[in-house]
C-alpha cells in the first residue's frame, strides 16, 4: 500500500528572498572529496541519524556503491569544515532541484552554524543557476534551518512510498527490544497487561509482564483495531494522538515520531 511521506517546497526569488546572511569566520565550505572524506561522512551520518525512524543503515560498501546506482552531483556535494584544522562539521548533498540530504556532528558547538551556511550556499547557488523552487526533506533540523534563514516553505506529501506488512507477529518480535526499552525509561514500567493490535490482514497480541514483552494468545486488556495504514503510522510514530488517547501505555510504546527517508537512498 502507499504511505504518505511529508516534504517541503521552498520558493526562491532573487528580488525578494527572505534569507538572512549567515557567516562564521571559523568555517569554510568546500566540495566533498568523496574518497578522502568518506570516513567523516560515515561518522556524521551515524551521529545525525542514530535516533531516527526510516533512515537506512549504511556501511562503507554501501557508501562506496551508492553513487554508482544513484547519480551524485559532485559539484553540489559540499562539506563545512573548521578553518583551523579542517575538521568536517557537516555535509550537504543536492541536485538541480532538491536538497537531498544533510548531516552534522552532534558534538560540535559549530554544527548549527555549519548547516546554516551550507544551506545558504546551496540556495544562492540554485538562484544563480535560475532555479525558482527547491524540494527538501521534512524533519526538525531542516525546519529549524529554514526558520533561522527566513526561508518560506510549505509542506507537501509524496504518496509513492509503498509498504506491506508480510508477517505481523515477526515484525512485532523484532520491535520488542525497542518497546521494552521505552517502557523501562517511562513512568509505566510497572504496567502489566495484554494489547491486541488487529487490522484487515492480521492481528497479534503483546503481553507485558514486569517490563518484558512476549507474543501470546492472552485475552487482551486493550483491543486496538486499526487499518493497514494506521498500523504503519503506529510503528513509525505518525498515528494521530487521538487514536491512542484512551490508553496512555500505547503512547509510551509508540511515541510520536517522524518518518524520514533521505532521497539518495531511493532506487
Amino acid at each position: 500500500m502507499t504511505y504518505p511521506v511529508s516534504y517541503r517546497k521552498v520558493d526562491l526569488n532573487k528580488d525578494n528572498l527572505p534569507l538572512n546572511k549567515t557567516s562564521d569566520n571559523d568555517i569554510s565550505i568546500d566540495i566533498c572529496n568523496f574518497s578522502k572524506d568518506i570516513n567523516d561522512l560515515m561518522t556524521i551520518y551515524e551521529q545525525f541519524n542514530q535516533n531516527r525512524t526510516g533512515t537506512i543503515v549504511r556501511n562503507q560498501v554501501y557508501w562506496q556503491s551508492q553513487p554508482k546506482w544513484r547519480s551524485q552531483t559532485n559539484d553540489l556535494f559540499w562539506l563545512a569544515k573548521t578553518k583551523d584544522n579542517g575538521e568536517v562539521l557537516a555535509y550537504l548533498k543536492g541536485d538541480e532541484k532538491h536538497l537531498l540530504e544533510i548531516g552534522s556532528r552532534i558534538d560540535s558547538p559549530l554544527a548549527t552554524s555549519a548547516l546554516d551556511q551550507l544551506v545558504t550556499h546551496f540556495v544562492h547557488n540554485r538562484l544563480d543557476n535560475g532555479q525558482e523552487q527547491i524540494r527538501v526533506n521534512q524533519c526538525q533540523e531542516v525546519e529549524g534551518i529554514l526558520d533561522r534563514l527566513g526561508l518560506h516553505s510549505y509542506i507537501c506529501q509524496d504518496d509513492r512510498f509503498m509498504f506491506r506488512i508480510t508477517n505481523f507477529s515477526s515484525l512485532l518480535s523484532k520491535l520488542t527490544p525497542q518497546l521494552e526499552m521505552r517502557i523501562a525509561k517511562s513512568d509505566w514500567k510497572g504496567w502489566n497487561g495484554s494489547i491486541r493490535i488487529s487490522y484487515e490482514l492480521d492481528s497479534a497480541t503483546m503481553t507485558i509482564s514486569d517490563g518484558e514483552i512476549s507474543l501470546t494468545k492472552n485475552e487482551p486488556s486493550i483491543n486496538l483495531e486499526l487499518n493497514h495504514l494506521q498500523v504503519l503510522q503506529l510503528i513509525f510514530g505518525e498515528l494521530p494522538a487521538v487514536v491512542l488517547s484512551d490508553h496512555p501505555i500505547l503512547s509510551v510504546l509508540f511515541p510520536p515520531d517522524h518518518l524520514i527517508y533521505w532521497s539518495p537512498d531511493n532506487f
